[in-house]
């Protein structure tokens, strides 16, 4: 994606999420932030040297300009990136936008060919469109709580926030798709991407299970509706995920623990006759897996080829010889942080180093004077005119001192 400029009004997650993929991707991405307070992710702690883990973890791959967006020369300047744009992105409420007259439709007029993407929580139609949105609200709304949890315990959030995560990637895929479709015909488009239809296409064969049955799929735990054995179970000394999907493996699994009869039981042999009989088969797995420790089921069922793995914590996933192997743990200089690990790239390309540095979590304002210089061609003496009148900001060790100082005086 070389050569494509982001402009990135989004803030949190879900938006930061798509632009740091677009970031990685090879885009050019400038980050629109509030003078004062930037991102509020900016505030999340813990922090590595200063800086907040949450937002050194999402927005890396980026420039950050300080813009006033309610002065009427600091929303000149956005709408002048926005003029140079092939993509913007934005996830405030809808409506927020218009009201700043940067909305599509305002942008489009002077650069036919942008791509305009906006994330909300519902989506600018629909009797919730007005209201706030958060991961929480998404899993709730869409079904997703009320299918994670144990069988007999209450409906719980998934650790991951999917519902920004999720929102992240489909704005993705979307502004993707409309970059090619204008390579095509020269045409931009408006992207409208919302977490609640992230969420509900998220739900996929369980939506199916749905209409298939006319119910609603209940909470199996670390279980599966229509598959056995699947879950979690105890080991001496922790917990061991098994999945068994096809009966193929469930061959290998009952010869790995010598008991190969198992295999042509009648209450077991089939998949669905595993499913019927799922209470006795977890049961009877439940006290074959308490007799040996997490090594030693680890050695035997890989040994045997069945489908495995000790339930990890996120550390020890992190710092897995296959995380490294897979450069999904890569370090960056940050200018005042020091250096700070990073989770790598999902994609690789052969054309390309999994291995490459990243450019680390910008400063708030950072590049702003770069950005107006260098890209929009102001002269010093605009430059200097803004600055003064506070429409645009410029990162300084003197005021981000006067800044902290005030967070915490």
């Amino acid at each position: 994606m070389t050569g494509v400029k982001v402009v990135d009004f989004s803030r949190v997650l879900a938006g930061p999420f798509a632009t740091q993929i677009l970031g990685d991707l090879g885009a050019e991405v400038i980050k629109v932030e509030e003078p004062d307070a930037g991102d509020a992710s900016r505030n999340n702690p813990p922090f590595v040297g200063g800086e907040s883990h949450y937002f050194v973890s999402i927005n890396r791959n980026k420039q950050s300009i300080a813009i006033d967006l309610k002065s009427p020369e600091g929303k000149q300047v956005a709408l002048d990136l926005m003029l140079r744009a092939d993509i913007v992105i934005e996830n405030f409420r809808p409506g927020v936008m218009n009201k700043l007259g940067l909305d599509y439709e305002t942008v489009k007029q002077g650069n036919p060919g942008v791509i305009y993407c906006s994330i909300s929580g519902f989506g600018p139609t629909g009797p919730m469109a007005k209201q706030p949105a958060y991961n929480e609200v998404m899993q709730a709304l869409t079904g997703l709580m009320s299918m994670n949890g144990e069988e007999d315990g209450p409906p719980m959030k998934l650790g991951v926030p999917v519902g920004d995560m999720g929102g992240g990637l489909f704005a993705v895929i979307g502004v993707l798709a409309a970059l090619n479709e204008r390579n095509r015909t020269g045409k931009g488009q408006w992207v409208d991407v919302a977490l609640y239809d992230s969420m509900v296409s998220f739900l996929g064969y369980f939506a199916g299970l749905y209409f298939a049955t006319g119910e609603s799929p209940k909470r199996v735990g670390s279980g599966h509706h229509s598959i056995a054995p699947l879950g979690v179970f105890s080991a001496s000394d922790g917990y061991m995920a098994l999945s068994i999907f096809t009966t193929k493996f469930w061959r290998n699994f009952c010869k790995t623990i010598g008991q190969p009869e198992l295999a042509t039981d009648a209450r077991f042999a089939r998949a669905g006759a595993r499913v019927e009989n799922k209470q006795l088969l977890e049961k009877l797995l439940r006290d074959l897996f308490a007799k040996r420790s997490l090594a030693e089921w680890d050695e035997l069922l890989t040994a045997g080829d069945v489908p495995h793995a000790r339930v990890r914590s996120v550390g020890d996933a992190l710092e897995d010889a296959h995380s490294h192997e897979r450069n999904m743990v890569l370090e960056t200089d940050h200018p005042t942080a020091g250096k700070i690990r990073n989770v790598g790239r999902a994609i690789k390309f052969s054309g390309h180093d999994a291995a490459a540095p990243l450019l680390p979590a910008p400063l708030l304002g950072g590049n702003t004077v770069d950005i107006l210089s260098d890209l929009l061609g102001y002269d010093k003496a605009r430059i200097e005119a803004l600055l003064s009148h506070k429409s645009v900001a410029q990162w300084t060790p003197e005021a981000a001192a006067k800044k902290k100082e005030h967070k915490h005086g």
